[in-house]
């Protein structure tokens, strides 16, 4: 539940502010430094039947998700500052892409975040549930607990880090940082 009022408050928060849904804000976040692109692509594996793609539920077990019941499916992409859950925070960016036949989506921002860490929040959104109503049970949310370095925030528990540190940073999402939310 905490992951989907997250997205409930980001997305009453991004209409406060201007944000759309398919677009990036008007928002410079690197505010005058040097200022970098955060890119992500979601690379999902089919299991060995080829028909199916496994994730883990919220306690831990693996459920079999249908690649046909992933692949045209909304993609749902929120970028906030390191260490913010996105229900703390203003959404910097938020894209909506599909998920393709060969299961994977990608998005990338405008070149506007300074050096240091930012989250990516990522749901597809197989109930066909939109913001602000996302995840919902059934959905695939990302998510990353990793320690971060020292000097790094705290993990949110509802993102997945990424670091620009002099460039563009992007990174994959394979099958394990998703969990089939609320099942």
């Amino acid at each position: 539940m905490q992951t989907r009022t997250a997205f409930a408050l980001l997305f009453l928060s991004a209409l406060h502010t201007g944000c759309g849904s398919s677009s990036s804000s008007d928002a410079a976040p690197g505010a005058g430094t040097a200022e970098h692109a955060i890119g992500a692509s979601i690379k999902l594996s089919p299991d060995a039947d080829g028909v199916n793609v496994s994730f883990p539920t919220m306690n831990g077990a693996m459920v079999a998700v249908a690649s046909k019941d992933i692949i045209g499916k909304n993609v749902y992409w929120v970028t906030t500052a390191g260490g913010e859950p996105a229900s703390n925070s203003k959404p910097l960016d938020i894209v909506t892409s599909t998920v393709g036949s060969d299961l994977s989506s990608s998005f990338i921002t405008a070149p506007h975040y300074a050096n240091g860490p930012w989250e990516i929040h990522c749901v597809i959104s197989l109930t066909g549930s939109v913001l602000p109503m996302i995840p919902v049970a059934g959905d695939l949310a990302a998510f990353d607990n990793t320690p971060p370095p020292a000097g790094d925030p705290p993990p949110t528990g509802a993102s997945v880090r990424v670091h620009v540190a002099d460039a563009d940073s992007s990174s994959v999402l394979t099958n394990r940082y998703f969990v089939r939310f609320g099942k």
